[in-house]
């Protein structure tokens, strides 16, 4: 799934003229949720439910993270 966050935040460095702070951010985000996914088995974005995501952020949360 890393080709995913890859494309994502080449797309959003191309297309939205966000910070380097911002893209940089994003990824951290974003390598925390696949690393939650690859804890959970999942391999792929279309195994991903509501409630998966809804279990990562009472995760995040619980950790002291803001959703």
């Amino acid at each position: 799934m890393q080709d995913y966050k890859e494309s994502f935040l080449n797309y959003i460095t191309a297309e939205k003229g966000l910070s380097v702070n911002t893209i940089q951010s994003y990824g951290r985000d974003l390598d925390r949720y696949l690393k939650h996914l690859e804890l959970k088995g999942f391999q792929s974005p279309e195994e991903v439910t509501r409630q998966v995501i809804a279990g990562f952020l009472a995760d995040l949360e619980k950790c002291g993270y803001a959703p």
